[in-house]
């Protein structure tokens, strides 16, 4: 029994510095491989994801700023923005505190919108069918328009033929 016990706890000790081994490894790795991504005159200062596949990124190239377009095929030049234009990290911060309450605003506002949207629908439902009894109704005025000017026709004809018969009979 106590070279079973003896055998589990260095088994377990094993395991454990196993971990620990992994644990510092990956840290050591990643350090260095952030090491061989950062530049000292190339920096990214910020980047958003348009798709899985498609970003847009703002890149400070020798203190001057970049808008490039990053693709699996290729990377494409959109601008180049004046430094003046970019706000600080510090503005950056202050302005992150201050974006909190326009976030919840704006979430509220769609919550209002999203428990309206039936009560608009049906609204533009109702000016839809007003919009098509109109055409409707205009649709109708013109054929009796129409109808009235072909009858108006057919009686100039009657009329012209009464007429050229009229004078056959005098003759």
């Amino acid at each position: 029994m106590e070279g079973g016990f003896f055998q589990t706890a260095l088994i377990i000790f094993i395991m454990v510095a196993i971990l620990f081994g992994a644990y510092y490894a990956t840290k050591f790795l990643a350090k260095r491989g952030k090491r061989l991504t950062q530049s000292k005159h190339i920096k990214v200062v910020d980047q958003i994801y348009i798709a899985s596949d498609k970003q847009i990124a703002l890149i400070d190239v020798g203190g001057e700023k970049v808008l490039i377009g990053v693709t699996n095929q290729n990377i494409n030049l959109i601008s180049k923005i004046e430094s003046s234009r970019i706000e600080s990290d510090t503005e950056a911060e202050s302005t992150k505190s201050a974006a909190q309450p326009a976030f919840v605003s704006k979430i509220a506002e769609f919550i209002k919108k999203a428990k309206s949207s039936p009560y608009d629908l049906q609204r533009a439902r109702q000016e839809e069918r007003k919009s098509r009894e109109e055409k409707k109704h205009s649709s109708t005025n013109e054929d009796e328009s129409f109808d009235k000017i072909l009858k108006s026709i057919d009686d100039r004809k009657r009329q012209f033929d009464a007429y050229r018969k009229d004078e056959n009979d005098e003759n």
